[in-house]
């Protein structure tokens, strides 16, 4: 994949203390929100096992699901399992929601 290709090029962004994703979300409508008031299509962004930075978003979805696609395979619709929730470090909202 493209990542892989230029990982070396990207280590800038591989920090804990590096907030692209947050400030993205923001710049373009959307709010941060707590965990406890997900609903249907808010973004849940967590952290990873392999990478520091925040780079990995899922999709809230009815029943305490979550639309995911995992690294190296199709996107699922799966639980939004305390595995997932200890990984996840902010949930935001578009505005218009």
């Amino acid at each position: 994949s493209e990542i892989k290709n230029n990982w070396e090029q990207l280590q800038h962004f591989n920090s804990k203390d590096n907030n692209f994703l947050l400030e993205y979300f923001i710049k373009n409508g959307f709010r941060q929100i707590n965990i406890k008031e997900l609903k249907k299509h808010d973004i849940i962004i967590c952290k990873s096992r392999e990478i520091e930075a925040l780079i990995h978003c899922m999709i809230y979805l009815p029943g305490d699901n979550v639309l995911h696609h995992p690294s190296e395979r199709l996107s699922t619709i799966e639980p939004y399992s305390d595995f997932y929730k200890k990984l996840t470090v902010f949930c935001v909202r578009h505005s218009s929601n």
